[in-house]
């Protein structure tokens, strides 16, 4: 199988910019630590890094020689990472907080993303962790919102396992066909999984252009105030920070 990526990449004389990350992907997925790769990109995508590691986790199931015990396993291995790179993320929310989530989102998105947990919680970090939408983004700001590290924790094992548990099981299902398809639609796969992964984020754009209904509290956001405690943790003002007319 890597084998009929890495000539499909080649194919055609100079490589173009999908035939090289293609090759790029094939020749780590070929190596001695594939899987070690697979661990380090999910980790790393669950809290800074752009792409998400399914192309890889593809990649290892169908050179898996159709093996079942296989694809969960490089499955597994792609949970355990993407799962704790969601708790560094969200530590990263905690500490330093919101001057790491700037240098990853524009404000919009930010405000969006703020916006869906404040309005659904860890509901919202489970859509994340099994759509294109950017999971890092939420588990940045989970961590900066202090939600439940708990409930945050079991949402997003529940969502990327997921995800990725049936990615392993549809490429031990339709593999032979999955091969020959990409053999022959190699460049037109990798473009609809950037254009997925676009849309993710274009999708948050599209929530924060939102404006809330009139008279919603916290301005036109939709989002409360929110100040710094004494311990450097954000907080909403409640009734007790507003100023008493007269006092």
């Amino acid at each position: 199988m890597l084998c009929i990526l890495a000539q499909a990449a080649s194919a055609g004389g100079q490589a173009g910019a999908f035939e090289r990350a293609t090759a790029w992907m094939v020749e780590f997925a070929s190596g001695p630590a594939s899987t070690f790769w697979l661990l380090a990109w999910a980790f790393a995508e669950s809290s800074f890094f752009p792409f998400p590691p399914d192309a890889l986790l593809i990649a290892l199931c169908l050179a898996s020689g159709e093996s079942l015990a296989a694809c969960m396993w490089f499955a597994g291995v792609c949970l355990l990472g993407s799962a704790a790179g969601g708790v560094f993320g969200y530590g990263l929310g905690v500490w330093p907080g919101r001057p790491v989530l700037e240098k990853i989102a524009s404000p919009e998105k930010i405000v969006a993303v703020e916006r869906l947990l404040q309005r659904y919680d860890v509901w919202a970090v489970g859509a994340a962790g099994f759509t294109p939408i950017p999971y890092k983004i939420f588990t940045i700001a989970s961590g900066l919102l202090r939600v439940k590290l708990v409930r945050f924790v079991l949402v997003s094992i529940a969502s990327r396992g997921a995800r990725f548990f049936l990615v392993a099981i549809l490429c031990f299902a339709v593999g032979e066909r999955v091969t020959a398809f990409l053999k022959n639609q190699l460049e037109w796969v990798t473009l609809a999984f950037f254009v997925g992964l676009v849309g993710g984020f274009y999708v948050v754009k599209l929530i924060a252009r939102r404006r809330p209904p009139a008279g919603t509290a916290g301005g036109e956001t939709g989002l409360p105030v929110r100040r710094q405690t004494g311990d450097g943790a954000p907080g909403a003002t409640g009734p007790e920070d507003r100023a008493v007319p007269g006092a």
